[in-house]
């Protein structure tokens, strides 16, 4: 009975992508299917498959994992739950539970995140009203996807779109789980191409700099060059400027400098402080990886090594 189902299902799904995929969309594989689960159950009255115990379904670019899976053959809609990890393109989604529409990728997660590279999204409900426009409940959200947040935005109910804008009811900004500041209302930039703008400023206090704030620049020169300029205040030392340019050719041709200048108000008179850093890694002929690195230094000169 089981395999039965399996092979109803692969054809229901079949027939339902053909139909709904304009001519050449897809991979001449896009619409093969793999199914499973401990038990399958079939209801041709209500054209559904039921998988349950550790589900799955998998086509081209998308696979869906779950306690149970729900596939309706004739609307070409999924209902998934408990352990639900769904991928899709270049989206990740991990979700107490699922529904969504195969072929317009619409639905709703239920206690969930999603990921696609470039991002992280959280929220007790998650409304994809179409591809790249969410509706979010217990909204946040960082652009460090892999890795202990640094920084996050919450709120309360969210519209956000990607490579758009999201806007924000009961909004906080936290540095390292902790809120640094509150509004009741923002609107908030959420492209994650690479493009020029004023970035998020620095702020803190060390004991020999004092409290610091610096307000940087971003520059996109082109696909593979980008510089980042940086005007601030040292409380203990004064005013500081700095440059970062970087370019990378290919994953073994790439490089980096920084430039520092600083108006010391440590040092009497007042004595201007810079201090240069550079590290390049340049590709050559025959395979042989050249590496330059000028170390940072400050008022000396400066060292090369190889």
């Amino acid at each position: 009975m089981q395999f039965l189902g399996a092979i109803l299902l692969f054809l229901a799904f079949c027939l339902n992508a053909n139909a709904a995929s304009p001519a050449g969309a897809n991979s001449p594989d896009s619409n093969l299917m793999q199914s499973g689960g401990d038990e399958t159950i079939i209801d041709r009255k209500a054209h559904t498959v039921t998988l349950t115990g550790n589900a799955y379904l998998y086509r081209y670019r998308e696979a869906l994992k779950a306690d149970m899976i729900r596939y309706d053959t004739k609307t070409d809609f999924i209902h998934a739950e408990g352990r639900v990890d769904y991928r899709y393109g270049d989206y990740y989604i991990r979700a107490d539970s699922i529904d969504v529409d195969v072929k317009t990728k619409t639905g709703t997660i239920i206690n969930g995140n999603i990921s696609n590279g470039k991002f992280a999204m959280k929220g007790t409900e998650i409304d994809q009203i179409e591809p790249g426009h969410f509706k979010v409940k217990d909204f946040d959200y960082s652009t460090c996807y892999d890795c202990p947040n640094a920084w996050e935005i919450t709120g309360a109910n969210v519209d956000m779109t990607v490579e758009g804008y999201a806007y924000i009811e009961d909004f906080a900004f936290k540095v390292k789980d902790v809120p640094s500041f509150w509004l009741p209302y923002m609107i908030v930039p959420m492209q994650t191409k690479r493009q020029s703008g004023i970035l998020f400023p620095r702020f803190g206090r060390t004991s020999d700099f004092g409290y610091y704030f610096v307000a940087p620049y971003y520059w996109a020169i082109s696909p593979n060059a980008d510089m980042t300029f940086g005007a601030g205040d040292y409380s203990n030392r004064g005013a500081r400027f700095e440059l970062e340019g970087r370019y990378a050719l290919s994953p073994r041709s790439q490089g980096t400098a920084n430039f520092y200048w600083t108006r010391d108000s440590e040092v009497s008179p007042l004595y201007y402080r810079w201090a240069a850093k550079t590290a390049i890694t340049q590709e050559l002929p025959f395979g042989f990886e050249g590496k330059l690195h000028l170390n940072e230094v400050s008022d000396a000169g400066y060292t090369i090594r190889y």
